[in-house]
């Protein structure tokens, strides 16, 4: 008599001796070797184990197979368990020969069957798989419709039927067949399916998702259910629902392609970018030729800053996919990411050539021939993309860029509206009001709308003395420049961000105002100077530092990370620091921790940490007699308040700094010192401190 431990060793015995023999037996199959496959299969335990469910799903989980191949398993066992020559034996050897993709013997297998009983639904259906599968759609459909004759209520049927249409865009008639499937069997999840990836398919995502649930629901370990349903949440921006249904295909499926591609693509647009990383090299160990796993990957490394490694991507796919454009436009802007403008001019310029409709390439050429300070080129780029699509903000604001660089004009003001209407824009609050536009603010109620940034609101901030002397505004104030606001102009009518006072008749943005009041030419630019000033109290503030009455050189050289180029590594700056130590201060907001220890070895004070305000800022500034500054908002602030400032630029500076010149219309007491390269501070620094020695000899 057996005791339980022996009972158990010999059902381990069995189960290892069917894991042992199933990968031999797949490749029999699926090469078509029957006969051997039958052999092997018939001196295992692999009918025993197929046999019960359970054993079923751990089979499936030791060895990675799919949900096809266990399904292929288990026909496989029906086949050896039948008489041979018999027509179930002929039907289950075609449906055995359609899951390894042989679909033309499995034609002849099921033909052979039918003759022996024309009325086998099993076989029919076979047949019209394999038609479908090798584009006989409408004999596909027309064994379909003989099946419906026999059957008319078989679900399975009207199911197939739904395929089939859908194959071939019938997409109104595979609805039909899909409904008329369910009505007959609720539990049919494969017509469910389908209706999941028509609603997908269509842009009906809610609808989408509520069938792949569904499907769910009767079939919880359907992996291309919820691939489908995570990728329907991925499109909805629902990305940590996303993740969980990709995680669960991936544990029923380990070598699902498309839910590691698409759990990558889920963390990267969660700024998971390891984790992105992560998923998409499952992908690559798949399937290393997929062109769509190379373009992701170079995304998450370029939003890493990996720029080089990011181009290997792109060409690789690029290689992979030539009549993709994205790859071009992908390595475009990952050039433009590594400063390698003129390098990034060329591909843009290639994927125009090869896709001459292409305005992505277009918008993304136009700022690499920007960034180089080719701004008559970009605007050629751009009239040609409006050629192309008349109607096209982007460009259209883009070409204003480039015609403000050369100075203001109406033409230019015009264009530049057209920011307030870029997909890629974050659109302004309407409040109910209408833009002002084009017309005159004369008597008006306005809001003056807040947008953009801090240097863009302080540079139109000159504009307030001419606006009120003609209509009744409300300014909008962010919190942090709300002294300096009241300081400067105490009269004036002020409200929060996302705050609109009634009763007023438009709306117009800050930057909107020299269109509004007609500042058409360089020489109607407002620049008397100071038309911001401090409060008393934040002057005060610095001018009882110790040691204020000698360091009256203030310097800052980081701002936002966009536009980039345009800060300064605080190690090239060693000449300033050198030179001038002893008279300045550091009026940079935010210092790392490596610039702190910097800024301490010279022993230069680190004030502009402890600024929190707007006013606080102008207070210091205000305490000094130089400013040194890259363009960021101080810039602005400087030259708002009439302080002597040096403005260190970028090569292919912002508009607002024009083109070839020393000097700037919109703040007289600043001076402009261009690279004359990109990339190179070197000799900016060295003109800006030969000046600061000229002034102080002098």
């Amino acid at each position: 008599m057996a005791t339980r431990s022996n009972v158990k060793t010999a059902a381990n015995a069995a189960q290892n001796n069917a894991y042992a023999v199933t990968p031999d037996i797949l490749d029999m199959v699926g090469s078509g070797k029957l006969d051997d496959a039958e052999r092997i299969f018939g001196r295992s335990n692999l009918a025993v184990t197929l046999a019960n469910a359970q054993s079923a799903a751990k089979l499936a989980g030791a060895l990675s197979l799919t949900a096809s191949q266990v399904r292929l398993l288990r026909v496989l066992a029906d086949y050896c368990a039948m008489p041979r020559n018999s027509s179930e034996r002929l039907q289950a050897q075609a449906e055995i020969e359609l899951l390894t993709a042989r679909p033309g013997n499995a034609i002849m297998s099921a033909k052979s069957c039918l003759k022996h009983n024309p009325q086998n639904i099993p076989a029919l259906l076979t047949l019209a798989g394999s038609l479908r599968a090798t584009g006989q759609m409408q004999a596909a459909v027309n064994t379909l419709e003989t099946a419906l004759k026999l059957e008319p209520d078989n679900a399975a049927i009207h199911t197939q039927m739904g395929e089939t249409l859908l194959a071939i865009k019938r997409t109104d008639q595979a609805i039909a067949a899909f409904t008329k499937a369910l009505s007959l069997d609720k539990a049919d999840f494969t017509a469910l399916f389908n209706l999941g990836n028509i609603h997908k398919s269509m842009g009906n995502l809610k609808k989408a998702v509520q069938a792949f649930t569904m499907t769910l629901k009767i079939n919880p370990r359907h992996v291309e259910a919820l691939n489908n349903r995570g990728a329907s949440f991925q499109i909805m921006d629902r990305d940590r629902e996303a993740l969980k249904d990709f995680d669960t295909a991936t544990s029923l499926e380990r070598r699902h392609l498309f839910a590691w591609l698409n759990k990558g693509v889920s963390h990267f647009k969660l700024d998971q970018l390891k984790q992105s990383l992560t998923a998409l090299e499952m992908a690559f160990a798949i399937d290393p030729s997929m062109p769509d796993i190379y373009h992701n990957y170079g995304l998450a490394l370029m939003k890493m800053d990996r720029f080089a490694e990011a181009v290997r991507h792109f060409d690789a796919m690029m290689l992979l996919a030539p009549e993709r454009k994205e790859g071009f436009l992908s390595k475009g802007n990952a050039l433009h990411g590594m400063r390698s403008y003129g390098e990034a001019v060329k591909v843009f310029q290639q994927a125009i050539d090869k896709f001459p409709d292409y305005n992505d390439a277009r918008i993304n050429l136009a700022g690499a021939l920007q960034e180089l300070a080719r701004h008559k080129e970009a605007m050629c780029v751009m009239d040609e993309a409006m050629e192309i699509q008349p109607d096209y903000p982007e460009a259209m604001w883009n070409k204003s860029n480039s015609m403000l660089a050369f100075g203001p004009s109406e033409d230019a003001w015009k264009a530049y509206e057209n920011r307030l209407h870029i997909s890629v824009g974050k659109p302004l609050a309407d409040f109910g009001l209408p833009l002002l536009g084009n017309l005159a603010p004369d008597g008006k109620k306005l809001l003056v709308q807040w947008e953009q940034r801090f240097g863009d609101v302080i540079q139109m901030l000159r504009y307030v003395p001419a606006l009120e002397g003609v209509c009744d505004c409300h300014w909008q104030v962010a919190d942090s420049m709300i002294d300096l606001f009241k300081a400067s102009f105490p009269d004036l009518k002020t409200c929060s961000l996302k705050e609109c006072p009634p009763g007023l008749d438009a709306r117009t943005p800050y930057t909107s105002l020299p269109l509004n009041l007609k500042n058409f030419s360089v020489e109607t630019i407002p620049d008397r100077v100071p038309y911001l000033k401090a409060s008393p109290q934040a002057v005060k503030k610095w001018q009882k530092r110790p040691g204020m009455e000698k360091r009256r050189m203030g310097i800052t050289w980081r701002g936002n990370l966009k536009p980039p180029g345009r800060s300064i590594p605080i190690d090239q700056l060693a000449p300033f620091f050198e030179a001038f130590h002893s008279q300045l201060v550091s009026v940079q907001m935010d210092p790392s921790e490596q610039e702190t220890q910097i800024l301490g070895n010279y022993s230069i004070p680190s004030l502009g940490s402890e600024i929190k305000t707007f006013d606080e800022s102008a207070g210091l500034l205000s305490n000094l007699d130089t400013v040194i500054t890259i363009d960021t908002a101080v810039a602005h602030l400087a030259g708002a308040l009439g302080r002597k400032t040096l403005i260190l630029l970028k090569y292919g500076c912002d508009w607002r700094w024009m083109l070839e010149r020393d000097d700037s219309p919109w703040y007289p007491t600043a001076t402009l010192y261009r690279q004359t390269s990109v990339g190179d501070w070197a000799d900016v620094i060295a003109r800006a401190s030969a000046d600061i020695r000229s002034s102080a000899e002098s």
